[in-house]
């Protein structure tokens, strides 16, 4: 008894432990996701997902299925009848029959090995789709994730030019009082005071349309409240600016090289109509008016050709047509490479524009840090301007925003990068192969 209890309670700790790694909830701000908690989420609750994750399944039973046809087909017949001559259903003349039949048919054609071939590609296409479904929805999720948290340092931004500038306000106050400043000095503090209010009402506004737009991109209900724990730091990305000759990490270059393969199937599935089918057959008769008796059986072996003369137009119309469905896969192999390839390169100009665009950012915001610090302490000693402060902490504020931006800039860059070359949380492909 004591054993059960014992493991009810570990049963009931682990499910308890697996809710708090989906999600922890804080009671202040609800239900709080990471990056990784949003996207497993996501991936839960994405009807797109699901949708193709179930036409995975059906192609995949479709490959069993053709799998199943190369085996032989055996038919098994077993029945009894009754004849009674004088009408009478007691009557001793009554007669029995019983008869017993099997049947092994396996069809000796090429095709067959052909279609399941061509099944096997089309699962392994299905799963592709099924795999580009997660990683499109893992990085849409991760740019509304980062949307939010961006907007999140924007609001924290606001907050301190907020704080600052009515700082800045209490002190003109004070100086007016004093007789060391005028009264526009009060009026230019109060108006750096409103538009600090402003800038802070439409950043907090900013942060809930980013957050309505993580909901929807994670399934989450709008109603409910949720937060998001910004990453403590920002994973680096390496490339040596040396375009890869190589897209076989690409989900949508392996399709297309699939698509190929399927092609050229069908052509060899449509030429295969010239040719005759052949068959084999093996059958076996038992009938005895007493029992079953294998003694009193037959059995019949078939080899047959079937070869029909009246296809010949329709063959060559669909070899015809299986050749065009060749050669426009292999266009679209080509486009495909081309579209790649410019790609690659874009998100790699775009990574390193970004490097050197926070580079810039962080020196502006270095300069712009000094500059309003040395214009806060002319007007402290009284030979400054609040014109010179409040043009020094509107740079600062901007140099602030900037090196945001530049900061999520990157890192999104990075990730593009990472998933033009097909490298983006890419996982295992199941290529379908016969156990």
């Amino acid at each position: 008894m004591k054993r059960v209890v014992l493991s009810l309670f570990l049963l009931c700790l682990a499910v308890s432990l697996s809710g708090l790694a989906l999600a922890e909830e804080d009671p202040a701000t609800g239900t709080v996701f990471d990056l990784e908690q949003a996207i497993a989420y996501a991936e839960a609750n994405s009807p797109q997902l699901k949708m193709a994750k179930e036409a995975m399944e059906v192609a995949k039973a479709q490959a069993d299925q053709a799998r199943a046809a190369l085996w032989p087909d055996l038919t098994l017949q077993a029945g009894v009848s009754s004849h009674d001559p004088s009408t009478k259903i007691n009557s001793a003349d009554t007669k029995d029959s019983y008869q017993t039949s099997a049947t092994l048919s396996q069809p000796l054609t090429r095709s067959l090995f052909q279609q399941h071939k061509l099944a096997k590609l089309a699962y392994q296409s299905s799963s592709l789709d099924y795999q580009q479904a997660k990683e499109d929805l893992a990085f849409n999720v991760t740019r509304s994730f980062l949307d939010v948290c961006k907007a999140n340092e924007a609001v924290a931004i606001a907050q301190e030019v907020k704080a600052l500038a009515e700082e800045n306000l209490n002190k003109a106050k004070a100086f007016f009082q004093a007789g060391l400043v005028v009264k526009t000095d009060v009026l230019r503090m109060e108006l750096d005071m409103a538009n600090a209010r402003k800038g802070l009402l439409a950043a907090e506004n900013n942060r809930q349309i980013a957050m309505a737009a993580l909901k929807q991109a994670i399934g989450y209900p709008q109603e409910q409240d949720l937060s998001v724990s910004s990453p403590a730091a920002f994973p680096e990305f390496h490339f040596d600016g040396q375009t890869p000759s190589s897209l076989s990490d690409r989900y949508d270059w392996q399709k297309v090289q699939l698509g190929v393969d399927m092609a050229e199937i069908g052509v060899q599935l449509a030429k295969s109509g010239y040719l005759p089918t052949a068959y084999l057959n093996l059958n076996y008769n038992a009938t005895d008016n007493t029992k079953i008796t294998v003694d009193d059986g037959n059995t019949t072996i078939t080899l047959g050709i079937q070869w029909s003369l009246n296809t010949g137009q329709k063959t060559a119309a669909q070899v015809k047509e299986a050749q065009s469905s060749l050669r426009r896969a292999k266009a679209s192999q080509e486009a495909v490479h081309q579209a790649a390839t410019t790609e690659i390169l874009q998100s790699q100009l775009n990574y390193t524009e970004s490097q050197r665009q926070l580079e810039i950012a962080k020196l502006a915001l270095e300069i712009a840090e000094e500059n309003s610090r040395l214009a806060e302490k002319r007007y402290e000693a009284g030979v400054g301007t609040t014109i010179e402060v409040s043009d020094a902490q509107v740079a600062l504020e901007e140099a602030k925003y900037n090196e945001l931006s530049a900061r999520y800039n990157l890192y999104l860059a990075g990730i593009q990068y990472e998933k033009s070359l097909g490298r983006y949380r890419q996982e295992p492909q199941d290529q379908g192969s016969e156990k």
